[in-house]
């Protein structure tokens, strides 16, 4: 017997913190129900990339169909979504931090009232937020161990082909602090955005232990994270205001390490509570 399968539609998760955009920390598992319904109805589930894909056989039943007499039943496919990126909340912004009784719910259509929602996003802003958050018991009340989240499909005549669940990167204050000798004795340290000419306020001193201490210098306003190279700030000596003749002692400086985040800094240039992202040279 010969089998040949069509695209209904797929799914992609998107980090914007990501060099190729694809996020690959959520697995997926087709809940019970949607297993069975859409094996009766000649449909299969595959992985893909950073999402998955619902095929359906185009010879069903020893009859040719297309996608528009399968979307012609109305329905839903829930998925089970596992959060295998334990970091995920270090480096994407608009995540709530206290989740313990609710799940992410990603739909095609609204909650409550279930009216299709035209698109290509399972959200309803431009990223992932906390509006995506359900608490409902009858949602909990699915699951034995609780999920990170849930994406259900509602398929109808109009349906998409390609769904997208896009999460944001996080914004931080970046904190570069020179804490090796030879760069700790630099005369007139600075760190420059080569392409705005703009400085890094500082450098002030700040205690990294008992016995240790350090340089900082932090960004004026907050930086976007991303796994990117980063080839816009250098480190400099020598600098002077208005005075492009600094030498250069490091072209490029590493991004951050999104498990070195704090939200208290500990010099002098601000006392305020903000969320920094350390990077210790």
């Amino acid at each position: 017997m010969n089998f040949k399968f069509d695209i209904l539609f797929e799914v992609q998760f998107r980090h914007q913190y990501l060099e190729n955009d694809l996020f690959h920390g959520i697995t997926v598992v087709p809940e019970e129900e949607t297993t069975l319904k859409m094996k009766r109805l000649g449909m299969v589930y595959k992985t893909q990339p950073g999402g998955f894909l619902i095929g359906y056989d185009s010879s069903f039943a020893s009859q040719p169909r297309n996608r528009q007499e399968l979307l012609k039943e109305v329905f839903t496919l829930s998925f089970r979504l596992n959060l295998v990126d334990l970091g995920l909340y270090n480096y994407t912004e608009h995540l709530p931090q206290h989740i313990s009784g609710s799940i992410f719910h990603f739909t095609n259509y609204s909650i409550p009232g279930g009216e299709v929602i035209q698109g290509s996003l399972l959200h309803r802003d431009d990223y992932v937020s906390e509006k995506e958050l359900d608490d409902r018991k009858e949602i909990k009340e699915l699951y034995f161990s609780k999920p990170f989240g849930r994406i259900s499909i509602l398929l109808h005549p109009n349906l998409e082909k390609s769904f997208t669940i896009h999460f944001a990167a996080k914004a931080t204050y970046w904190q570069y602090i020179l804490q090796s000798e030879h760069l700790m004795n630099l005369q007139k340290p600075a760190i420059i955005n080569k392409a705005t000419k703009k400085i890094f306020l500082g450098p002030v001193p700040v205690k990294l232990s008992e016995n240790k201490q350090g340089l900082a210098f932090v960004s004026e306003e907050p930086i976007v994270l991303t796994k990117m190279p980063n080839r816009k700030f250098h480190l400099v000596e020598n600098y002077e205001s208005g005075n492009e003749r600094y030498k250069i002692i490091m072209a490029v400086l590493p991004n951050p390490d999104i498990n070195q985040i704090s939200a208290l800094f500990g010099g002098e240039l601000n006392n305020s509570k903000k969320i920094f992202s350390n990077i210790i040279l």
